[in-house]
C-alpha cells in the first residue's frame, strides 16, 4: 500500500514539474531581475498589480487563451483554468475596473512587444524561436 501510494505521489510531483515548465515568462524591464515572485505574477495577470516598483505601467501580454503553453501558466501562476481566467476578466471589463492582459497571436510579435515596451512582461512557450538578446528569462520564485 505505501509503494503504491509513493508511486502515486512520484507520478503527480513529476507531471507537475512538467506543466511548470512548459513556458518561459520574459521582460525587458527586470533586465537585471533574475527571478521574480510568482505571486506578483499571478497580481499582474489578474490586473491587481498595476505598476513596476519604479513606478512606470506594466503591460502584461500573451498568447491566445487556447494556446496549450498559456493555459499551463493560468493553471500552474493564476490558478485557474481558462473559463475561470476568462470569466474573471468579463467581470472586471464590466465593472469598468481593469483592462485585461493584451492577447497577442504570434510569438514573434509578443517578442518585438517586449523590445518596444520595457515595461511589459510576456509569457512564451518554453523555446521560442529567435528571442533577443535584449529580452530577459525570469524565473519564478
Amino acid at each position: 500500500m505505501n509503494r503504491t501510494l509513493l508511486i502515486i505521489l512520484t507520478a503527480v510531483l513529476t507531471s507537475q514539474s512538467l506543466i511548470a515548465a512548459e513556458y518561459l515568462i520574459v521582460s525587458k524591464k527586470n533586465a537585471e531581475a533574475q527571478t521574480i515572485d510568482k505571486d506578483i505574477v499571478r497580481d499582474i495577470y489578474l490586473g491587481s498589480k498595476l505598476f513596476w516598483k519604479d513606478g512606470s505601467r506594466i503591460h502584461p501580454v500573451h498568447l491566445p487563451i487556447t494556446d496549450k503553453t498559456f493555459n499551463h501558466f493560468v493553471e500552474e501562476v493564476i490558478q485557474m483554468d481558462t473559463s475561470q481566467f476568462l470569466s474573471y476578466w468579463r467581470r472586471k471589463l464590466f465593472s469598468g475596473r481593469a483592462h485585461p492582459p493584451k492577447q497577442i497571436k504570434k510569438i514573434e510579435e509578443i517578442i518585438k512587444f517586449v523590445e518596444d515596451h520595457p515595461d511589459s512582461i510576456a509569457i512564451l512557450p518554453l523555446s521560442p524561436k529567435n528571442i533577443s538578446e535584449h529580452i530577459t528569462v525570469i524565473e519564478l520564485d
